[in-house]
């Protein structure tokens, strides 16, 4: 019926927010930018894309999130993004003009009454990281790194992020990585290997580019080796269980999911 239930929404939004903040283009390209460029690049995709640009969509969402929660806590929950969004419909219905974002801006400081400026030279046309272990604090949701064991991969390389220690070293798109510091590893052994090694220690990896083989040194950057993830808080207040109410429309669980 395209319900979606409370849990699985959490664990949907943790993966969103863990793939935008492990994507270099979200540093790179705002989302303004990316909604622009779409109609000028019909959105073709290429392997290089995480390192430069973001998606409209998922962008978008997380965007729409940041600013519920905004309107929630400035508010102390009296509006929320949907009576923002009820009432742009009411002002420009679908038989009108269409509207811009000084009209969406002087909304919001209407129903907020506060200025909105700042939010969105940040986080719509500017690349500051989205500020969700404070914004989702407002519906009684944490923000954490939780650990993650499984590692996934190949030994050919598909992608190469542009801040990370490997695109520093000249690791390149379509190589095929055949040993680890001296040890030879196949694909299904190369991310085994790599676990077992800690930040900051020196890696050398045999890699064969248009049949030439090719040594690469680096040192492993120090980056959190887990997953962000949202979970409700174990203790939340009257006011974070009612906020949670009023954002998904359900009652807060009698005992918190620690599977979320």
């Amino acid at each position: 019926m395209g319900i979606t239930k409370p849990d699985d929404y959490l664990r949907t939004l943790s993966d969103a927010i863990h793939t935008m903040r492990n994507r270099p283009g979200a540093r790179v390209q705002s989302l303004a930018e990316s909604s622009f460029d779409a109609w000028i690049k019909f959105s073709r995709s290429t392997p290089d894309d995480a390192n430069f640009t973001v998606s409209f969509y998922d962008v978008g969402a997380l965007a729409s999130l940041l600013m519920d929660m905004e309107l929630r806590s400035r508010t102390k929950n009296r509006v929320s993004l949907d009576d923002g969004m009820r009432e742009m419909y009411r002002r420009f219905p679908l038989s009108g003009n269409g509207y811009t974002t000084a009209d969406m801006i002087a909304l919001l400081e209407a129903i907020s009454e506060s200025p909105w400026d700042d939010f969105f030279a940040r986080y719509i046309n500017g690349t500051s990281q989205y500020p969700f272990e404070s914004a989702l604090e407002v519906v009684g949701l944490e923000l954490s790194i939780q650990s993650e064991k499984k590692r996934n991969g190949g030994a050919v390389v598909r992608s190469v992020l542009s801040d990370g220690p490997a695109h520093a070293a000249g690791v390149m798109l379509g190589d095929e990585i055949v040993a680890v510091n001296g040890r030879r590893v196949s694909a299904s052994q190369f991310d085994e290997w790599i676990g077992l090694l800690q930040p900051g220690d020196a890696v050398t990896l045999y890699i064969i580019r248009r049949d030439e083989l090719r040594t690469v040194a680096f040192k492993l950057a120090g980056k959190p080796n887990g997953r962000w993830k949202v979970s409700r808080m174990k203790d939340p207040t009257d006011s974070h269980k009612a906020a949670y109410q009023s954002w998904l429309h359900q009652e807060w669980p009698k005992k918190s999911s620690e599977e979320t």
